[in-house]
């Protein structure tokens, strides 16, 4: 948990690389400088812009830059042989969807370690970041229904299909209810 914490992170020089990004791009941005996480696979990077170029940073290799073959590789070497990279994977993301991917990875560990109550407090922490975000309610939902919260399942769900507006994410969250809903039946 140290290497997510940015206190600790800081002391100790090393931590998970989105709260190694975290810091970059808070450091950059104070400078003026055009700077965003990516949706990169499986590793957080960074990306720098200027009027000329974009340059890929990877901050847990101490900002090493990633041209696009080392890009390439470093996919290969995290999603398997054959995997390409596409746009998105270097797109920018806002600071939400950076702070939700550094909430996912402290949830992985929380469920790794069987701390399913820790993990359904940082699923609450992630849906009140992004409430409209399926994913995490969904999966909150689940985990209630895995600790035998089947009705405090339903009733995230209900709330959720009442009040998003994307209909894929109302599906989404729908499919779930049905299930919840068959479990009580």
């Amino acid at each position: 948990m140290q290497n997510a914490n940015l206190m600790r992170v800081i002391d100790r020089r090393k931590g998970l690389p989105v709260a190694l990004g975290i810091l970059y791009i808070h450091v950059a941005q104070a400078q003026g400088w055009r700077c965003n996480g990516t949706n990169f696979p499986a590793h957080f990077l960074v990306r720098l812009e200027s009027d000329e170029a974009v340059t890929m940073v990877d901050p847990f290799y101490g900002g090493q830059e990633l041209d696009r073959d080392a890009l390439e590789r470093r996919l290969e070497s995290l999603i398997g042989e054959g995997a390409e990279l596409e746009p998105e994977h270097c797109a920018a993301v806002g600071n939400r969807a950076v702070l939700i991917r550094l909430q996912n990875n402290i949830k992985l560990r929380a469920i790794q370690d069987g701390d399913l109550a820790r993990a359904a407090e940082i699923l609450h922490t992630m849906v009140l970041i992004a409430p409209d975000q399926a994913a995490s309610r969904c999966e909150l939902a689940a985990l209630h229904a895995r600790q035998g919260e089947v009705k405090a399942a339903i009733r995230l769900l209900e709330d959720f299909v009442v009040e998003t507006t994307d209909r894929r994410a109302r599906d989404s969250a729908a499919a779930y209810l049905d299930r919840f809903r068959s479990r009580l039946h």
